[in-house]
């Protein structure tokens, strides 16, 4: 058994992020956008991306937790852009510990990617595919998907989603 690299604050059970520590919505070739913000000036997207991966509730500010949370009763779609095309094989939400004025950590996700030939996002499906390769069971272009557009819509179990880190791997 394998064990996962370490990043920032994570400890060794936390995957490396493909998206680099972000301290804004966009640097070095990296772009990260929401449809719907609660307030941004307060609870700025890039916090998902920062690499603290210390749990917390929302208004925890005592352990260095960083929230997201959507705009109320809207399920927050994140678009992120990467300088080249890659392949995401997961994606780690940490969430919110507890709920708290009407925050709570997400009911589902959903992870797609943008496919060009089409001009629209598809859904990336994530677990184990058995197949051979050079078969009619060969599966291994279904996961290697490479984009460098991704979308991650998160659904909501409370009123708004809160969220400590996005760690895409």
């Amino acid at each position: 058994m394998g064990v996962a690299p370490r990043i920032p604050g994570g400890g060794e059970r936390f995957r490396k992020s493909l998206i680099p520590v972000m301290s804004s919505n966009s640097q070095n070739g990296y772009t990260i956008a929401a449809n719907t913000y609660y307030d941004e000036s307060r609870f700025p997207l890039w916090h998902a991306f920062d690499g603290n991966t210390i749990l917390g509730g929302f208004g925890d500010t005592t352990n260095g937790s960083t929230l997201y949370i959507g705009a109320s009763n809207k399920d927050p779609i994140i678009d992120i852009t990467f300088p080249k095309r890659v392949s995401v094989s997961g994606v780690l939400i940490l969430a919110s510990t507890a709920e708290l004025a009407g925050v709570g950590p997400l009911r589902d996700y959903l992870l797609s990617y943008y496919d060009d030939s089409t001009g629209a996002y598809k859904t990336q499906k994530f677990g184990v595919i058995t197949g051979t390769s050079g078969t009619n069971y060969d599966v291994s272009d279904i996961l290697s998907v490479r984009s460098n557009k991704w979308r991650l819509t998160m659904y909501r179990k409370a009123e708004f989603v809160g969220v400590n880190q996005i760690i895409l791997f």
